[in-house]
């Protein structure tokens, strides 16, 4: 207790030097946070800076600031064939795999050295022709032919007998020309070139579970002849698998058997985008797979390359060693080397792609469409430079993949959407060129070291120099740390920290030097610490720029009042655990808020579950209902959202009724002189109130009073519910539901809405049957309808008690 009074009395005691040290171990805390994963929007920024990275690597070789010395050129060994539009529309899609026989037969022509595939052919392919034939063969059949034909005594003439034998074995021979996966695995058969087969392997058990299997053994035993070779340096199987989980497969989708076995390289071009913003920046270079997961062993766990390291393979025609190596009871990834060629991951066996662009916009990459392969290059666009294919594909790896509009294959990168097929390309291009990134142990205590200077030095230099030398020596620290960040990134290809070094370089010399200016704005900031968890931004605004306001009074203004309040919340939060219901309420209210303020509402108090809001002060807001009703729109179209997500979680069916009025009322700040809260109070603020609890009477979630209805106008679609009087009133008012945004309301719902409104004229008139028919027809539509449900139940009891002769159809509220 005595040392938290000391550091207490120090902090209070703040200079220079210990705002300086605060500010650095903060930074040290949230570097170590962010890192962990526990502050997602700290690791979001870092991560968006690493992108930035990339982005102005990619502008200065445009403006050739970059020299070769720095090794970001791409490599001109990878071709990318993509399956474009112009191919989809060409050759039809799927292409039938005839025509992927044919692609192989191209690139044989060509020189290709290797051919991978970013496509997955798991499913048998199109049998265009088989109906002909099978037709053909049924109509043979109806003739009785087959069956004189395997009779031994038939009957039939020698001559004639072998005529229709030569005629069976035509149609067989028919059938085997138009067999598609058979012409593609001939023409894998008999190619010169090595064919790289792509799979998908799935990372999660749910999804692998989508496959309804529980054994793959024989994909795993497929796949075998490109499983790798390991180092284990005396590491079990069972811990390898434990601590590189995170690249851990749990199910594969492989080749079909007839194009599998035609091929000895295969390559998974599963991806691994960031979970925080689902940007693809690191790639499982390999992946792991046990077919017994309570015994692994080396018999039964296979460790299986990627798409772009199996190409690699092929290429160098080396089968990939990886390393494992044990420290400290931790299995890590050592090293993975293709012959001499070191291939750069983390120890999990991720690769860290080093992005050079987007290929449709920079070209990086050659490119040309399958279709113009298949085709021999003569059916070009018009205006298309002619090339020489032998020139374009000898000796080079050709990578295969989809660009297409609606295949589904597109990746969000550093420099926006591109095709799936541009990862692998990178991967590949990255390790060819000697130019990948690498991640260092040492990496993150160099990172903290410098925290931990930059903290000491400028809490020892900036409370002693002027607020200009302080901003010199900043401005040094802050471009010197920009440079030397992308000098390493370039040269040594080391991908750096960046923004948690900038930022408390900025965050230290700006709060030194505002220190001395901090007790002017002390009541400002009094004013708004005291005031921004319960007012709007406008409200704390409005009274720092007038601290005369918080007097206490008010004034008298038209206003919209808001009461909003959860249907049945008292019954199921009796079943709900504490914490689930704070965590509930907390999600609950924030959704919530965030919209009322997002229209410029002011929110006024908490009641439990309950939200009391007004809209049109403190700053004058002449749309003030209009605002009121969208925002209401707003929240119930929210509402259906957070709805279906909670009762998927298991929480209760969650339905939230709303009470708009607008009239005037007294506004301003309430209470006593040392204490005092900016509120509402009148009997349009009580009215409001009142209807949001008769929605329960009609079976709706938004009701509203006719002045409301008439100062919005049509920015929202309304229904006439009824003429009440609320409890305490005796004055009637016209109430309506709001159905929704105008323009944005489905129209079945409007049409119930009309019916019923019609419904409801009869119902005045005293016309029971006429009513009571169209209630129903309401009804026909959505059974649902709260108030033609209880329209209808009027209806019926009026038929048999019909009211007094004064009625005037005005329907008294008995509760609140």
């Amino acid at each position: 207790m005595k040392f938290i009074r000391k550091l207490v009395n120090w902090i209070f005691r703040l200079n220079g030097f210990r705002i300086s040290i605060l500010l650095m171990f903060t930074f040290l805390f949230l570097y170590i946070l962010a890192f962990r994963g526990k502050i997602e929007t700290f690791a979001l920024v870092e991560l968006k800076a690493y992108d930035l990275r990339f982005q102005a690597t990619n502008r200065m070789s445009k403006l050739g600031l970059i020299g070769k010395y720095f090794k970001q050129k791409p490599s001109d060994k990878i071709v990318i064939a993509e399956i474009d539009d112009r191919a989809v529309d060409y050759l039809d899609w799927p292409f039938p795999r005839g025509k992927w026989g044919a692609f192989i037969d191209r690139m044989n022509e060509y020189g290709a050295a290797v051919v991978a595939f970013d496509v997955v052919f798991d499913k048998p392919g199109e049998y265009a022709g088989f109906d002909y034939i099978e037709a053909i063969e049924k109509k043979y059949a109806d003739l009785g032919v087959t069956e004189y034909l395997n009779k031994e005594d038939n009957g039939v003439p020698d001559d004639f007998a072998r005529l229709l034998r030569d005629y069976e074995d035509f149609v067989k021979a028919k059938r085997l020309e138009v067999d598609q996966d058979l012409i593609f695995a001939k023409s894998l058969e008999k190619s010169q070139i090595k064919v790289v087969l792509g799979w998908f392997g799935y990372l999660q058990e749910k999804e692998a579970k989508a496959l309804k299997q529980k054994d793959f053994s024989a994909e795993a035993e497929m796949l075998k002849p490109s499983s790798l070779s390991v180092s284990l340096n005396e590491t079990p199987w069972e811990r390898m698998l434990r601590t590189l989980g995170s690249n851990k497969i749990m199910g594969i989708t492989p080749p079909i058997a007839l194009l599998g076995e035609k091929s000895e390289y295969f390559g998974f071009f599963t991806s691994k985008p960031e979970s925080l913003d689902g940007t693809l920046r690191k790639a499982p270079m390999v992946c792991f797979f046990t077919t017994d997961e309570n015994n692994p062993t080396g018999m039964n766990t296979f460790v299986y390359p990627s798409l772009s390291l199996a190409a690699l393979a092929a290429y160098y025609s080396e089968k990939p060693l990886v390393s494992i190596q044990s420290i400290n009871a931790k299995a890590i990834i050592k090293s993975i080397k293709i012959g001499k060629v070191e291939v750069p991951t983390d120890e999990a066996g991720s690769f860290l792609i080093n992005w050079m662009g987007n290929n449709k916009v920079d070209h990086i990459y050659d490119t040309y469409s399958v279709y113009d392969i298949i085709t021999g290059f003569t059916n070009l666009k018009e205006g298309a430079k002619k090339i020489d294919p032998k020139k374009a594909f000898k000796g080079k790896i050709v990578m295969v993949g989809s660009s297409a509009i609606g295949a589904h294959d597109m990746r969000t990168t550093p420099f926006g959407t591109a095709p799936g097929v541009e990862m692998h390309v990178n991967m590949i291009s990255n390790i060819l060129e000697g130019n990948s990134l690498r991640t260092k142990q040492w990496f993150k205590m160099f990172d903290l070291l410098f925290i931990l200077i930059v903290g000491v030095l400028f809490g020892l230099i900036l409370p002693r120099v002027s607020a200009v030398w302080g901003g010199i020596v900043t401005l040094i620290f802050f471009l010197g740390y920009i440079a030397t960040n992308i000098y390493l990134f370039l040269v040594m290809h080391y991908p750096f920290t960046i923004v948690f070094p900038l930022a408390e370089i900025l965050f230290i010399f700006i709060a030194v030097t505002i220190f001395r200016y901090a007790t002017e704005e002390r009541e400002k900031r009094f004013i708004k610490g005291a005031f921004e968890h319960y007012l709007s931004p406008e409200v704390i605004s409005d009274l720092m720029k007038d601290t005369s306001k918080l007097k206490l009074g008010g004034d008298d203004k038209v206003l919209t009042a808001f009461f909003s309040d959860i249907q049945g919340f008292s019954s199921f939060s009796e079943n709900m655990k504490t914490q689930d219901l704070v965590h509930f309420l907390n999600i609950y209210l924030t959704e919530m808020c965030d919209i009322i303020l997002d229209y410029a509402g002011t929110i006024d108090k908490f009641e439990g579950d309950a939200i009391i809001a007004f809209f049109g002060a403190p700053v004058d807001m002449p749309d003030h209902a209009a605002k009121a009703c969208l925002c209401s729109a707003e929240i119930q179209k929210k509402m259906n959202v957070l709805r279906t997500q909670w009762m998927e979680e298991g929480w209760p069916e969650v339905h939230m009724r709303i009470g708009l009025n607008t009239g005037q009322m007294m506004v301003g700040n309430m209470g006593s002189r040392d204490r005092m809260d900016y509120t509402i109070m009148g009997d349009s603020v009580n009215l409001a109130a009142r209807l949001e609890g008769a929605g329960k009477q009609y079976k709706v979630y938004s009701m509203i009073g006719e002045d409301t209805k008439k100062a919005a106008g049509d920015v929202v679609e309304y229904r006439e519910l009824d003429m009440i009087r609320v409890k305490g009133k005796k004055k009637p008012v016209t109430v309506y539901e709001i159905l929704g945004k105008t323009g944005e309301v489905d129209q079945k719902k409007l049409e119930v809405a009309r019916i019923f409104e019609k419904g409801l004229e009869q119902y005045r008139q005293r016309y029971w049957m006429e009513a009571r028919a169209l209630f129903e027809k309401a009804l026909e539509l959505d059974p649902s309808d709260g108030p033609s449900i209880v329209f209808l139940a009027r209806c019926e009891e009026y038929s048999d008690n019909p009211p007094s002769s004064g009625w005037d159809g005005v329907y008294t509220m008995t509760t609140k």
